[in-house]
């Protein structure tokens, strides 16, 4: 059993890819076959799967002691540098600051908070693009109509 080469948790034997963070593993030993023990009761045994539930060991899963790698979340921070840069500021740095929590939460472990902010964060930036398309279309209507009556 080794430890994940980027946050530096256990690893389950043969895994491919961490549990805790996600990031796969290059220099992991080969896989083993993964047997509850006897001695633990039915809820110990049963193996974790990668959306939550619970396998009761007898998939090809928990025999093999692969698991599937967890979804990768999006942190949108790119977006809402965009957005704040092009658009609209104060809606921008709300994307920001929860995108760049996404990071750090996902360094704690703490997948669901980090899925909490990744919807926040991109919920944020696509409100600021949205408003500085309104806004846009507006000065760029109202340029227009001044335009015009200036020449008639």
């Amino acid at each position: 059993m080794g430890n994940c080469s980027n946050c530096g948790a256990e690893l389950r034997p043969g895994a491919n890819f961490c549990s805790t963070c996600g990031a796969a593993q290059s220099a992991v030993a080969p896989a083993e076959t993964f047997e509850p023990d006897a001695a633990k009761p039915a809820e110990q045994a049963s193996a974790v799967r990668s959306d939550g539930g619970t396998s009761g060991g007898t998939s090809a899963a928990a025999q093999t002691g692969q698991y599937a790698a967890p979804k990768k979340i999006e942190d949108y921070l790119i977006r809402s540098i965009i957005a704040t840069a092009c658009c609209c500021i104060p809606f921008g740095i709300a994307g920001i600051v929860y995108a760049a929590r996404v990071a750090a939460l996902l360094k704690k472990g703490d997948r669901a908070g980090a899925e909490e902010a990744s919807k926040k964060a991109g919920l944020w930036s696509a409100l600021a693009i949205g408003e500085g398309v309104v806004i846009n279309a507006l000065a760029f209507a109202l340029t227009i109509i001044y335009q015009v009556k200036a020449i008639l």
